[in-house]
């Protein structure tokens, strides 16, 4: 079937509008740990090696190495479900990994949140939540950056140890992949991302260890988005206007 130019670029168009809705903002993990379902899954099940959470990989950097699958009642948290279920870092330098599979490109904007809550154990220690990214492949780090996680609440929500509303937001581009972070090195377009979550015991001004630091947090409710750079839906339009010239002709 021959198209005149006017039906290319129609067709053209209709595809541009279409990618351009999901072009705003890809999801590349929406995790509330409510999957296996909460009831089915013993609380204190440990996560370390093993493949409870499809795509999820648990390992540690150093020290006793301990996340663990916990259920309790939570109000606060943005599912609404009882009982709530979410991880457990029970020893810091332990990391929940998920790699996405997405390639980053120049120009890419992206945002990470999740909730995140000290333990009641020495509740007047410092503790904090890491977000780290790094290039699968290599497995070089291009950003990482912390939370500073609130004191713990002596009245917690429905009896729980902890306080699923506190939310964590890291918003950044792709300039901040230039390796001027601590523990950085610059990234390289077209790489697959992984994220990684810790509880460290180290700060990002020098690796030196953090001071009154202690063990123990609760996380859930992570989400991982991207908007791909705009430049990539321009170049599908001056493809197709190629293509659509060339049958002309």
């Amino acid at each position: 079937m021959k198209y005149s130019t006017r039906q290319h670029l129609a067709i053209l168009g209709a595809a541009t509008i279409a990618l351009a809705g999901t072009a705003n903002a890809a999801v590349l993990i929406d995790e509330d740990w409510e999957n296996p379902d909460p009831s089915s899954t013993p609380t204190d099940t440990q996560l370390v090696g093993s493949s409870i959470f499809t795509g999820w990989t648990f390992y540690n950097t150093g020290g006793p190495a301990s996340i663990k699958y916990r259920t309790s009642a939570a109000t606060s948290d943005l599912t609404g479900l009882l009982p709530n279920s979410g991880i457990q870092y029970e020893w810091q330098n332990t990391r929940a990994a998920y790699d996405t599979g997405y390639s980053w490109q120049v120009g890419d904007q992206f945002s990470i949140s999740l909730n995140a809550t000290e333990q009641s154990w020495n509740k007047a220690k410092d503790r904090y939540v890491r977000v780290i990214l790094k290039e699968t492949g290599s497995g070089n780090v291009i950003y990482q950056a912390d939370g500073v996680l609130p004191e713990y609440d002596d009245t917690p929500n429905a009896g729980s140890d902890w306080v699923a509303s506190q939310l964590f937001t890291f918003n950044f581009d792709t300039t901040a992949f230039d390796g001027s972070i601590f523990g950085t090195v610059a990234g390289t377009a077209g790489s697959a991302l992984t994220l990684e979550i810790d509880n460290p015991s180290n700060d990002l001004i020098d690796g030196s260890n953090i001071a009154d630091d202690e063990r123990g947090m609760y996380v859930d409710n992570v989400k991982f988005e991207v908007v791909p750079e705009p430049g990539s839906l321009a170049l599908l339009g001056l493809g197709g206007l190629l293509i659509a010239r060339r049958r002309r002709g």
